[in-house]
């Protein structure tokens, strides 16, 4: 069975850890100084994190 959950950063590690045998994998882009006024987020790692989303989507169609 095959399940894609987009979760809010830093809740991964709680979800996998009460279900066993779970392979998970974690993307996303490049943020600094979370949750402070001096957040700051990467443009273009955002830019890469959506085409490496995209092409995963893509090839899991054909997986089907």
């Amino acid at each position: 069975i095959s399940l894609l959950l987009i979760l809010p950063d830093g809740m991964q590690e709680n979800f996998a850890a009460g279900i066993p045998n779970l392979d998970c994998v974690s993307i996303g882009p490049t943020m600094g100084d979370v949750h402070t006024p001096q957040e700051h987020l990467s443009v273009s790692s955002v830019q890469r994190t959506w085409k490496v989303l995209l092409t995963a989507l893509e090839d899991a169609r054909y997986l089907q």
